[in-house]
């Protein structure tokens, strides 16, 4: 018997009243890392750290809907 939460078979359309907050300051940051100005990093060119600011948020973006597969 694995030990842990368990991935669901199906997606759940709701998430529970208590994580709604989390999937929802995911979304949030990932909306600011999108619009937010672009600065170079430490040196690295703007095109550069525009690309990581979107990668990122692409992730957080992810992890919000992988929420809603988990029990």
């Amino acid at each position: 018997m694995p030990s842990g939460p368990q991935r669901r078979a199906t997606r759940a359309p709701h998430l529970s009243a208590a994580a709604v907050p989390v999937e929802l300051a995911l979304i949030a940051r990932a909306e600011e890392l999108e619009s937010g100005p672009v600065l170079s990093l430490n040196g690295t060119p703007a095109a550069t750290a525009s690309e990581v600011r979107r990668m990122i948020a692409a992730e957080f973006r992810s992890l919000a809907e992988e929420m809603h597969w988990w029990a």
